[in-house]
């Protein structure tokens, strides 16, 4: 690669005139600007001064004589060659085929005889113009070459012959003797000349770092042979980018195949693009059988819902999204379900697409509804208030204690809607005014007031209603205990009743309290008979606070046997009565 390139790019053509004869260079300083007006003429006598002048001045062509003292005209091309590349015209008129041939030999660009008619002069100038025009190109084209971005090079036989600086940093090397000669691409001159258009080639650095290049390849001809001119960009972070984003999207897609809700997409002409593993799985569809195909003719659609469905979409499409919404479909083996879809309008390769994410909900919703079930039928009054008393809901039972219809109770305050004690109203109040501090509350009594105007005593179980954090309302559940209630009036009477048999003992009036304790046990055995009868409608709750009635009867029914036994003994009741075992009985 020569080191100094002598060609201005200005309309101006310099020339450096060689002739040991000074007559010849008036002769062209005054008809060559004739013929052209942009040249600009330095005749120079000495050959040895030349390469001087050179150095000091910019020419754009150099004509020189053949015959000369000391240097002729071929020797001075040679000395000129190796030092500028700049066009040189030999203009002699003693030359011959063989003085042409060895001119040509070492790098003159034109050859021309001197004739005696003016008019030549119109020759040399047009000869001068050419050299110098395609020497300007020639030097603009490899400015080009050198200051592109892109990677240049060329090829013959398969081997590198000429590099641009792009290259080099492109392949890591600091010369191109370094690469030279060689094939970085490691084919051969035969698949060189086969491959057209666009390549892509990976090439390892000396330091072993991968590079990724895209390679463009045309045939040309250089220095007179066949040759391949590779234009090479460095897509090494485009790759690494492909890479990354396959990465992303396999990572994405068994992220996607993964989680536990149906993923599907379609276009917005409603035909699906995509659908996820667990979407084919809910449903029993194959992929083939969704990607491609039409919502209305896939089959999970139920036909009194098309139209419903229809509508949906092309509000979606409008930009209309829906909250989730609940739907029914049906599997491929015909089974009804119920699903949930979360629906949002995206974008892929610039073109909208609906996704929905989709969960089948039919256990959940089958859940609810025996959860429902269970609310409505249960056989103690279930409501729910907010914070300030209102009724959010209430199940069948609860409607005993209102005049009105479930649909009219919603809304109402609970103190206008059941005739509640006033003292019992305080602590139902006093729960909704501590919601935000009340952690767990404690069952409770109050008698309400029944349609029948009745009151019945109900145990209220009540549970804080939080949500997001936050105590919104109450959940009660009101509990019938009005048998309890009774059955524990009759427990108390029977350990009044046992209390006055001892203090009437201490009395010493035998006879007297034998007789009452006969009538009261004999009154005992009819009450006992009548609670049997209201426990077999009553709970394993209420059953568990007869315990103490039970304990009663027991304790008179000992008594009873303990006198009787003495009594055979022939002792007095008297007796009896003073005995350690009687008091023993009646602690």
């Amino acid at each position: 690669m020569l080191q100094n390139v002598v060609v201005d790019q200005t309309d101006v053509i310099r020339i450096l005139h060689v002739d040991d004869d000074s007559s010849q260079g008036d002769f062209l300083k005054y008809f060559l600007p004739v013929s052209d007006g942009s040249f600009n003429i330095q005749p120079i006598c000495d050959p040895g001064k030349v390469l001087d002048e050179l150095r000091v001045n910019r020419y754009d062509c150099v004509v020189t004589d053949y015959q000369m003292p000391e240097l002729n005209g071929i020797e001075l091309a040679a000395m000129i060659r190796k030092e500028f590349d700049i066009p040189i015209i030999i203009y002699t008129g003693q030359g011959s085929e063989e003085v042409a041939e060895a001119a040509f030999s070492v790098g003159i660009d034109d050859y021309l005889r001197k004739e005696m008619d003016p008019s030549h002069y119109q020759v040399l100038a047009k000869r001068i113009r050419s050299v110098v025009e395609k020497k300007r190109t020639e030097s603009l084209y490899k400015n080009v070459v050198e200051q592109t971005r892109d990677a240049l090079s060329i090829f013959i036989d398969g081997k590198v012959q000429f590099a641009n600086q792009a290259t080099l940093k492109l392949l890591g090397v600091k010369d191109i003797s370094d690469i030279k000669g060689t094939n970085p691409f490691i084919l051969s001159s035969i698949q060189f000349k086969t491959l057209t258009g666009f390549q892509n080639y990976k090439y390892k650095k000396n330091n072993g770092e991968d590079i990724y290049f895209e390679v463009s390849i045309n045939p040309i001809t250089y220095n007179g042979k066949e040759a391949m001119l590779c234009f090479m960009r460095d897509i090494t972070e485009k790759k690494n980018l492909e890479l990354e984003k396959q990465i992303s999207q396999e990572r994405f897609k068994t992220l996607v195949d993964l989680v536990p809700d149906g993923i599907i997409s379609m276009n917005p002409f409603g035909f699906a693009t995509f659908v996820n593993d667990t979407f084919l799985t809910l449903t029993g569809f194959s992929q083939d059988e969704i990607v491609g195909k039409h919502m209305t003719s896939i089959g999970t659609i139920r036909k009194q819902d098309l139209y419903k469905h229809i509508k949906t979409f092309a509000s979606i499409i409008k930009g209309h999204i829906p909250t989730p919404v609940e739907f029914h479909w049906r599997k491929r083996d015909g089974t009804p379900a119920i699903g949930e879809a979360f629906i949002s309008l995206i974008e892929v390769g610039g073109k909208k697409e609906i996704l929905m994410i989709t969960r089948d909900i039919t256990n959940k919703k089958r859940q609810e509804k025996e959860f429902e079930n269970l609310i409505e039928f249960s056989p103690d009054a279930i409501l729910e208030l907010n914070s300030k008393g209102e009724i959010l809901s209430l199940n069948e039972a609860a409607l005993k204690y209102t005049d009105l219809t479930k649909l009219t109770s919603i809304g109402k305050h609970f103190n206008t809607l059941f005739r509640i004690e006033d003292g019992d109203t305080i602590k139902l109040y006093d729960i909704l005014d501590n919601l935000s501090k009340i952690k767990k509350i404690k069952p409770f009594e109050v008698k309400l007031m029944n349609n029948n105007n009745k009151v019945e005593w109900v145990e209220a179980h009540s549970r804080i209603i939080n949500l997001d954090g936050e105590n919104h309302g109450v959940q009660l559940i009101l509990k019938d205990i009005t048998k309890r209630k009774e059955l524990e009036k009759v427990n108390k009477y029977y350990a009044e009743k046992i209390n006055s048999y001892i203090v009437e003992h201490k009395n010493k009036n035998i006879n007297k309290v034998l007789e009452k304790m006969m009538k009261d046990i004999s009154l005992s055995v009819n009450k006992t008979e009548e609670c049997l009868s209201n426990i077999i409608s009553m709970d394993e709750s209420d059953l568990i606070n007869l315990q103490g009635i039970e304990g009663s009867i027991k304790k008179i029914n000992k008594i009873v046997e303990h006198i009787a036994t003495e009594l055979e003994k022939s002792k007095t009741v008297e007796t009896i009565l003073d005995t350690k075992q009687f008091y023993k009985y009646t602690k």
